[in-house]
C-alpha cells in the first residue's frame, strides 16, 4: 500500500492510486495462498488423513475451483475477499480480483509434499530420476506445445488464464516439474562443487529474498514510473538491468537478514527464556 500511497502523492491520480488502496490491503497473492494452505494441510493432519485422501480432496477442489471461475458477486469488495478462495473478476476477465485462489491451486503444493516424503525415501535417485524425466519431459512438451498452439489453458488470451489455473494445467505442471527436477539432478553430477555450493547457498535464502525482491518490483512499478526513472515502455535491455539491480539488492539483503540479523533476533528473543530457566 505505501508504494502506491506514495505514487499517488506525487502523481495526484486519486483514480489510479488512492482508489486501490482498500483492495491492496485485503487482496491475494501467492503469500496468502501460501498461509491459507498451511491451514488447511494443518487440518488434514491433524485428522490423519491418508495421502490418497488428501489428494481426492485436494483433485476435487481444483476441479471445483475450474468451474468456479470467473465468479463476479457484483461487490468489489466480496469479490477481492472470496478471490482467497475461487478465481473472482469485477465485471471483465481482464478486471481479476483473485491471483492464487485456494481451490484452484492447493493441489500443487499438496502433490510437492507428498512427492517430497517418498523423494527422501528413494534409495536410488539416480534409477528413479532415469526412469520419470524422459516420459515427464515428452508429455510436457507435446502438452505445452499444443496448448500454446491452441492458445487454451494457461495460454488463452489474459492473464487470468493463468491465475486461474484449471486442473489439466495443474496435472501439466506437475509433471513438468518431475521432469525438471530430474534435468536438474541429472545436471548436479556433472557441475562444479562451486557452482553447486553457489545454487545451494541461494535456496536458502529463497523465502525472505522473494518477500524483498517484491518490495522492490512494487516500488519501481509505481513509485520510479511517477518519478520519471522507469518507463512502462521501456526497451527489454533496459528492463533487464532493472531486474539485475533489483536481483543484486535483494539477494544482498536476503543474505544479511540470514547471516546477521536473524541469528540476532532470534538470540534476543532467547535470552529473557535462558534467565527464566536460570
Amino acid at each position: 500500500m505505501i508504494p502506491l500511497f506514495v505514487a499517488y502523492l506525487i502523481s495526484g491520480d486519486a483514480e489510479e492510486y488512492l482508489y486501490s488502496l482498500p483492495y491492496r490491503f485485503f487482496e491475494n497473492d501467492v503469500l496468502q495462498f501460501a498461509g491459507l494452505f498451511f491451514l488447511v494441510m494443518a487440518l488434514f493432519i491433524y485428522l490423519k488423513l491418508s495421502f490418497g485422501s488428501m489428494l481426492v480432496i485436494a483433485l476435487v477442489m481444483s476441479v471445483a475451483g475450474m468451474f468456479l471461475s470467473y465468479t463476479d458477486t457484483g461487490n468489489s469488495m466480496v469479490n477481492t475477499l472470496l478471490g482467497n478462495i475461487i478465481a473472482t473478476m469485477d465485471g471483465s476477465p481482464d478486471d481479476y480480483t483473485s491471483c492464487f485462489p485456494l481451490l484452484n491451486w492447493f493441489i500443487i503444493p499438496l502433490v510437492g509434499y507428498i512427492f517430497g516424503y517418498y523423494l527422501l525415501r528413494v534409495k536410488d535417485k539416480k534409477k528413479f530420476y532415469s526412469i520419470l524425466t524422459l516420459p515427464c519431459a515428452l508429455f510436457s512438451i507435446i502438452y505445452l506445445v499444443v496448448e500454446i498452439n491452441l492458445e487454451v489453458g494457461m495460454y488463452k488470451e489474459g492473464e487470468a488464464a493463468y491465475y486461474f489455473i484449471s486442473t489439466p494445467d495443474v496435472i501439466l505442471c506437475t509433471i513438468l516439474s518431475v521432469a525438471m527436477l530430474g534435468v536438474y539432478y541429472f545436471l548436479s553430477l556433472i557441475l562444479p562443487a562451486a557452482v553447486l555450493g553457489a545454487a545451494t547457498e541461494m535456496s536458502r535464502v529463497l523465502t525472505p529474498f522473494f518477500c524483498i525482491h517484491w518490495v522492490f518490483v512494487i516500488i519501481a512499478a509505481y513509485v520510479f514510473t511517477e518519478l520519471g526513472w522507469i518507463s512502462w515502455d521501456a526497451s527489454v535491455p533496459t528492463l533487464l538491468w532493472i531486474s539485475l539491480v533489483i536481483f543484486i539488492i535483494s539477494y544482498a539483503i536476503a543474505e544479511l537478514w540470514y547471516r546477521k540479523i536473524r541469528p540476532a533476533v532470534s538470540k534476543k528473543q532467547a535470552s529473557p527464556q535462558q534467565k527464566s530457566k536460570r
